[in-house]
């Protein structure tokens, strides 16, 4: 996130509730991009869209999950 490159604490607070604030949303989309990826399985689109959302809340195992799937489609 942004926090640590901000010096102020003021800011970093503010970084701090922007960079909550984007995960609370993106939590909220992930089950229907889920889903939409369980309708369309091999849609890079979609699974790239899935890989950065699971990046960005430290869902370490889903992205590693989502790598191997776009690898084989071979667009990796």
């Amino acid at each position: 996130g942004l926090t640590g490159a901000l010096k102020d604490p003021k800011k970093q607070q503010k970084a701090k509730e922007y960079n909550d604030m984007v995960d609370a949303e993106l939590k909220k989309a992930l089950p229907y991009l889920e889903k939409a990826d369980q309708l369309k399985p091999n849609e890079f689109e979609t699974m790239d869209i899935l890989r950065v959302i699971y990046e960005s809340l430290g869902m370490k195992d889903k992205k590693a999950e989502m790598d191997k799937k776009i690898k084989a489609i071979g667009k990796e």
